[in-house]
């Protein structure tokens, strides 16, 4: 049956290299391989008899893997039994073939695209892994993170990066980062398996979401100002035949070597691997906490999900107008998730000193900072008129920073909220975890009045001391 489905897909491929010239589409440029359907050409256009005999052909080479889904028109309602749509493959094994003709002549391009798609297919289950260089984070040597799911290592090249032997992913062997390293970078890796089926493409994603959640986990644990730079995720060998997904974050090399000196790095050592692996599972037991509290209040949003998401986003070089409400609202969710019509900024102000700070000094320093942000945020909000000078002074006063230039002086202001805003996390996460947790995560009651009794936060606060202990000097 595969030497139907190579003849097909010959004929196939010989018809598509054909339109693809006439469009103007080939011959590509080595360094830029990879064509594109809906982006680089029109799939209508290619809806000929060469590729409806090569899906026929897909089917019946491999009848338990794959249906034909121009006939379906539907989707199943079991995903994670359902075979996957035959249509799902054809473009990709066009666009495999018009990345290998920029490195060798199109017979020989065709014939190995095929050749790569019926290894594929003919594999149980396929490999899938994901790569992604995050800045402002030191490993002393490599580290493994979640049990074996992310292996995290340290970046030392600097200037021009070969992307393909730090992947190890078919597909990108002319792919090339610059990156001009003012502070150090590692690399998160992560691998999974493809079960075929329906929902195999979801899979793909999954580890992706292993180093996002290990990156989120990272944030939480250290202050640092970590940052995604690039990611590249794909299938391994014999799954070359892909494209490679890539996902690109902002980056601004040049505004990352000016405000270095006003962000932080955070180092993890071998010995902080089981500690930061113990407290994933507290953040994870949170979050599970949280979900299962909107499900049963049915509730429409989540304090602490408002938190996470505020919190993720911070870490970018968006200005500080949008960066203090997002911050803001990071502590807002994780300390504050209750409905609250009134006395917000008092309210946050007393649970922010009572849990966080424990001498007169730094509760005075914290409760005029959380002022001075506020009306910052009430000024943004609503769009008021107000004197540049005023606005800089209110954030070198949260910056603590009088004598430094306008723009350090401000990202040194957001990385004391973001350093506040992770610090409230934290808290929230201790008190809500354990045998039998002070301050629940699916508490709907206010904390105000139990955080006037003394013996209360006095079980709070050694709480928070025993994880400090457990956890190192930098978690809070």
């Amino acid at each position: 049956m595969t030497d139907a489905l190579t003849v097909a897909g010959l004929h196939f491929l010989r018809s598509a290299f054909d339109q693809l010239r006439e469009q103007h589409i080939l011959p590509r440029p080595k360094h830029l391989p990879w064509i594109k359907v809906g982006t680089d050409y029109f799939g209508p256009e290619f809806e000929t008899p060469e590729r409806t005999a090569l899906q026929h052909a897909l089917v019946e080479a491999f009848p338990k893997r794959l249906a034909d889904g121009s006939a379906t028109g539907t989707y199943p309602k079991n995903k994670d039994s359902a075979p996957e749509f035959n249509t799902r493959y054809t473009f990709p094994l066009l666009e495999s073939a018009v990345a290998h003709s920029t490195m060798m002549p199109d017979e020989e391009a065709q014939n190995r695209a095929i050749n790569e798609l019926i290894s594929f297919l003919a594999t149980e289950p396929n490999e899938v892994s994901c790569h992604r260089i995050v800045s402002h984070l030191k490993v002393d040597s490599p580290l493994t993170l979640g049990g074996e799911n992310v292996k995290v290592t340290q970046l030392d090249d600097d200037g021009w990066i070969d992307v393909h032997a730090l992947t190890k992913l078919p597909g990108l062997e002319t792919e090339q980062l610059f990156l001009f390293q003012t502070v150090p970078h590692v690399v998160l890796s992560a691998q999974g398996s493809i079960t075929p089926s329906f929902r195999a493409y979801d899979q793909i994603q999954e580890p992706s979401q292993l180093v996002g959640r290990a990156v989120l986990g990272l944030r939480i644990f250290r202050r640092t100002s970590a940052r995604n730079i690039v990611e590249w995720s794909g299938f391994t060998e014999p799954g070359g035949f892909t494209r490679p997904i890539r996902a690109e974050w902002q980056y601004d090399s040049t505004s990352a070597s000016a405000l270095s000196d006003a962000e932080e790095t955070a180092r993890l050592s071998d010995v902080e691997q089981d500690k930061f692996n113990k407290f994933t599972s507290l953040i994870d037991e949170t979050t599970d906490a949280a979900e299962a509290a909107v499900t049963k209040r049915k509730l429409g949003a989540s304090g602490w999900f408002y938190a996470i998401n505020s919190f993720q986003d911070s870490f970018s070089f968006d200005p500080w107008p949008e960066q203090v409400p997002r911050l803001i609202r990071t502590m807002e969710g994780a300390l504050l998730p209750e409905p609250a019509a009134e006395a917000v900024k008092a309210r946050l102000r007393q649970r922010l000193c009572l849990l966080l700070q424990s001498d007169t000094s730094s509760c005075n320093t914290l409760f005029e900072a959380v002022g001075h942000l506020y009306d910052l945020r009430s000024e943004v909000e609503h769009a008021a008129d107000v004197k540049a000078a005023k606005q800089i002074n209110r954030l070198r006063k949260v910056a603590r920073s009088t004598s430094e230039p306008a723009g350090i002086s401000q990202q040194r202001a957001i990385e004391e909220l973001r350093e506040l805003a992770r610090r409230s996390i934290v808290v929230r996460i201790i008190l809500a975890t354990g045998s039998d947790p002070l301050w629940p995560i699916e508490d709907v009651n206010s904390i105000d009045q139990r955080l006037l009794e003394d013996s209360f936060r006095q079980r709070c606060r050694e709480q928070l001391m025993a994880a400090q202990q457990e956890f190192g000097p930098g978690l809070l």
